[in-house]
């Protein structure tokens, strides 16, 4: 760790704490209880006092924000996958922190938010986001609910598949959800030091037959997925303020297609899912973080000039009358029980 307290065994009953080294890679993770740290100033002559880290933040945040130049912001990121496909692992890359180590029961049990400053160097256009509010999403089949709201309020999807593992279930759900919804959708191959050979840097992995039949997979499935979407969206029939979409049987956490706007956001980026670019990152060896920065950011761009799909009428009925979106929860019993 970067930030270290020791405590002596001298000091150790004064301070009513274990004689250890404290560690932390961050200066949050590296806690004491606020009487020790009053005797510790104290006897090196220190003015302290407590702060709420949660309000600091959000006040540097907002002046962060109200000095930046027009267009930036916060983007909000939704990180979606299969159980165990390195959301969590990407995310402590990219912000220097260790929260899959210290996850219970060894995987995500629900919506972890955290900012990123996006590196000066990365922000090619005066609109780029000043920053990036990621979601880190479970995986397990029983939190579909928790995916989909997080997808819903994203203004950017993220969508990973292991390579060791491929396309499973939890990834065809968001992509189908993606894919219906509209809207920047990315799609990304982790986990590259597991391609044959044991790759020594990007450049060999992509040469690996493993990552190129699985980045081609990936892409299949989205594209199917888009081309279903685009389907129903056409099918969908609009009556006198309603309207019917078709939907797979035993497709219920899915939600509905977006009606006519799915379809008109899908085009080109979407709809040419068979051509879609798919990032290639090592989150624990730094492969391909940066590259992966710059595309959200590319591709966040496009909002500006593709308006978010609106919701089809059926929903936004539902919405008005109170009722709730059907989730994973209400068809799977069983919990978790690995990672």
């Amino acid at each position: 760790g970067r930030f270290h307290l020791r405590v002596s065994p001298a000091e150790s009953e004064r301070l009513h704490l274990p004689a250890a080294l404290y560690r932390s890679r961050s200066v949050g993770g590296c806690m004491v209880p606020a009487a020790a740290a009053s005797v510790l100033a104290s006897s090196r002559g220190v003015e302290w006092r407590l702060v709420d880290p949660d309000m600091v933040a959000a006040r540097a945040i907002g002046a962060a924000g109200s000095s930046a130049a027009p267009g930036c912001g916060t983007a909000v990121v939704a990180v979606l996958a299969h159980v165990d496909h390195g959301k969590t692992t990407l995310l402590d890359a990219l912000l220097g922190t260790s929260v899959a180590a210290h996850e219970p029961g060894k995987i995500t049990q629900s919506v972890r938010p955290s900012i990123l400053q996006v590196p000066p160097r990365l922000r090619c256009d005066p609109a780029d986001a000043s920053a990036l509010a990621f979601l880190d999403t479970p995986g397990h089949a029983v939190f579909g609910g928790m995916r989909a709201a997080a997808e819903q309020s994203a203004d950017l999807r993220l969508v990973l598949v292991a390579l060791d593992a491929g396309v499973q279930a939890q990834t065809r759900e968001v992509l189908r959800r993606c894919a219906r919804a509209g809207g920047p959708t990315l799609l990304a191959l982790t986990k590259l030091d597991t391609a044959g050979g044991q790759p020594a840097s990007l450049d060999q992995a992509r040469q690996c037959g493993s990552v190129t039949e699985a980045a081609a997979q990936l892409r299949r499935a989205w594209a199917e997925e888009v081309a279903q979407a685009e389907a129903e969206a056409a099918q969908v029939s609009v009556g006198a303020g309603c309207c019917v979409p078709l939907l797979a049987a035993g497709d219920a956490t899915a939600g509905p297609p977006a009606a006519a706007g799915a379809a008109s956001w899908l085009s080109p980026a979407a709809s040419q899912g068979h051509e879609a670019e798919v990032s290639l990152i090592c989150a624990p060896r730094g492969w391909g973080l940066e590259a992966l920065l710059s595309r959200i950011l590319v591709a966040l761009r496009s909002r500006h000039s593709h308006p978010a799909a609106p919701a089809s009428p059926a929903t936004s009925a539902a919405l008005s009358s109170g009722q709730r979106e059907p989730s994973a929860r209400g068809q799977q019993g069983a919990e978790p029980t690995g990672a």
